[in-house]
């Protein structure tokens, strides 16, 4: 950071996003710490949802669920959906499961993106007569993925 400048709360969250999305999983850490530590910072749900996409990228799926679990905050499924994420791309379809129950569960949600990730999970794990049954069952629910929508405020 140059001196003089001060990183705020958003500045963290880019930066974290950033280290996600380039696989700098130990970068990562070390700036939630640095944040923390330095800055005096107190994490908030988006920069945690942000360590366990990184975490989950990673394949360290277990100490993603850890850290959802740890978490001071609770009642959030942004995290869960990127362990879920990270299901997906090493097609841990047990953990997959156990997360999306969580989201039906818990938070009584019934997303059409979580049925979609843990289909293409069975798929990437080799189980095909399963990724067939859950996409049959996401067309008969008739379940459609939203697109996404962006809004910019500007002051006049």
């Amino acid at each position: 950071m140059e001196e003089g400048c001060r990183p705020s709360e958003v500045t963290y969250l880019a930066v974290l996003n950033a280290c996600s999305h380039g696989g700098m999983m130990v970068e990562g850490i070390s700036f939630l710490e640095k944040m923390v530590r330095e800055y005096g910072f107190s994490p908030k749900v988006e920069h945690y949802g942000c360590m366990i996409d990184l975490l989950g990228r990673a394949g360290l799926l277990e100490e993603a669920r850890n850290l959802i679990k740890s978490l001071p905050i609770e009642g959030d499924t942004t995290g869960r959906r990127a362990l879920l994420a990270g299901c997906r791309v090493y097609g841990n379809v047990n953990l997959g499961e156990r997360v999306k129950r969580i989201l039906l569960e818990i938070f009584d949600e019934q997303h059409p993106k979580d049925s979609i990730v843990l289909s293409s999970t069975y798929a990437i794990a080799g189980r095909l007569p399963d990724y067939t049954r859950r996409m049959q069952e996401i067309k008969e629910e008739k379940m459609k993925k939203e697109a996404g929508c962006s809004a910019i405020e500007m002051n006049e």
